[in-house]
């Protein structure tokens, strides 16, 4: 129990991360700093996943809401689909 909560504060720590980044390059365009922060992908989710293994209690779906509600999954995931999409519009 202990090393799954552990594992989800760890989770927990890059989805405030990269939510703070895009609040802070929302920030810095407004201001016209050109300095600009990059939220970091699927950690995460990766962090989630050892979490998943190291609960001891059977009803443990809950922890992949960490890595659903993380910015830089989503922007990983969107930024694929729209890659994609302009491939095959090129074609």
């Amino acid at each position: 129990m202990g090393a799954a909560l552990i594992l989800l504060l760890a989770a927990g720590y890059p989805v405030v991360l990269n939510w703070g980044a895009v609040i802070w390059n929302a920030r810095n365009r407004r201001r016209g700093v050109d300095k600009h922060y990059s939220p970091g992908p699927f950690l995460s989710a990766a962090l989630a996943s050892f979490a998943y293994v190291a609960y001891p209690f059977g009803s443990k779906q809950w922890i992949f809401v960490l890595p659903a509600i993380d910015i830089g999954n989503w922007v990983v995931l969107v930024g694929l689909a729209t890659m994609v999409r302009r491939l095959f519009r090129r074609s």
